[in-house]
């Protein structure tokens, strides 16, 4: 599960690929062996991925619960650029004009230039 990030690259790929149901799979088989394992540090892009589920089954309010616990997760594991993810989610489902700038800056900082993109 490691080698795979307990299923974030394969969930990201189905979502990018509209196959939310796959995606969804994952993300749970993901969720339960990073638990069983104590694998914490992926429990930020896990739920931030589970938010992008919610998104685009048309669930805002649960994705931006969702994607307000993988902020507070990434935020105490320090994982910037997954910090920046969940604000580019945030951005999305929060009446907030706090998130795309941060989404947007720290994306800039870390140069990843395809992300700030689609902020």
């Amino acid at each position: 599960m490691q080698w795979t990030r307990f299923g974030t690259v394969a969930a990201a790929a189905y979502l990018a690929g509209g196959r939310v149901a796959d995606a969804r799979r994952v993300v749970a088989g993901g969720t339960a062996a990073s638990a069983a394992r104590g694998a914490h540090g992926h429990s930020a892009a896990l739920l931030r991925l589970e938010a992008e589920i919610l998104l685009a089954e048309g669930d805002t309010g649960s994705a931006r619960s969702r994607a307000e616990q993988a902020l507070a997760a990434a935020l105490e594991l320090g994982a910037l650029p997954e910090i920046g993810h969940c604000h580019r989610v945030l951005a999305q489902v929060a009446p907030s004009s706090e998130h795309a700038p941060a989404a947007r800056r720290i994306f800039g900082e870390l140069g990843m230039a395809f992300w700030g993109a689609r902020v």
